[in-house]
């Protein structure tokens, strides 16, 4: 899901915290527009389009990357009806799922320095978390994700600027992640 077919679409989100009015100053009144963005939207998005003839920045790759944990546990007891040793006990569970974009645009780009600045702006807000990400191009949407990585490099063997941007999907809500119950071995003589 592009921009209605056209390009990749990069959706910063950041938290508007309208400041508290004590009548005091001018400067202090909250502006009533962004007011209206934070009741109705949550946050303020900003979309940048990633096409090198709109915006100098286009998509040169994606990668995607799943990291699962496996805590693999041996037993040493025997079955009684058939004498084996039983087989070892298996846990897994998801560390994270990252989208890896590769970007590359012209020093001159129009919106380089807004993609930089925008993601400078995202190192205040990790702690509170209070961005998202969003990225659409094709097969590939990730909604309100969380920022991974970011990096720039510059060769001075040509004009262009390479962008590595990783973005980790959100986390699945905490029912899904406690799916794996751990079950208690049967005792013997027990009631089922």
């Amino acid at each position: 899901m592009a921009l209605n077919g056209i390009a990749p679409l990069l959706v910063f989100e950041f938290v508007y915290s309208p400041p508290v009015f004590s009548g005091i100053g001018p400067a202090e009144r909250p502006n009533p527009a962004l007011q209206w963005l934070q009741t109705n939207l949550g946050a303020i998005p900003i979309p940048i389009v990633l096409s090198e003839r709109i915006t100098g920045i286009y998509v040169d790759n994606e990668s995607t990357n799943i990291d699962i944990e496996t805590d693999i546990r041996p037993r040493y007891d025997k079955d009684p009806v058939t004498g084996l040793t039983r087989p070892p006990d298996i846990n897994q569970r998801g560390v994270s799922s990252v989208v890896n974009v590769n970007l590359l645009a012209s020093k001159d780009a129009i919106l380089l320095s807004v993609l930089i600045a925008l993601a400078d702006q995202i190192l205040a807000k990790t702690v509170s978390q209070e961005y998202k990400l969003s990225y659409f191009n094709g097969p590939i949407a990730i909604f309100r994700g969380l920022l991974h990585g970011f990096s720039t490099q510059v060769d001075s063997n040509d004009d262009l600027i390479r962008i590595t941007l990783q973005i980790q999907k959100p986390a699945p809500n905490a029912a899904a992640q406690a799916a794996s119950v751990a079950v208690l071995p049967r005792v013997v003589g027990g009631l089922p």
